[in-house]
């Protein structure tokens, strides 16, 4: 699981491997068995602040604020 303080969640890029997936924020990278996944700006953009924010409810006005 991909995870961090409540601080950090805005400002730290996420890095992070569930089972065969990693993903790199700091390159914009999803991997997929070591292999780029290719994956537009905004999905991956809307993918990290899903991230972020698991367990939270996120509302359709939020979602498209911060996108």
């Amino acid at each position: 699981m991909i995870e961090h303080s409540d601080a950090a969640k805005a400002t730290t890029p996420l890095h992070g491997r569930i089972a065969n997936v990693e993903l790199d924020e700091r390159r914009r990278q999803l991997l997929c068995k070591g292999k780029p996944v290719a994956i537009e700006p905004k999905p991956f953009d809307l993918l990290c602040l899903l991230i972020r924010r698991q367990g939270e409810a996120v509302s359709k006005d939020e979602l498209i604020a911060s996108l």
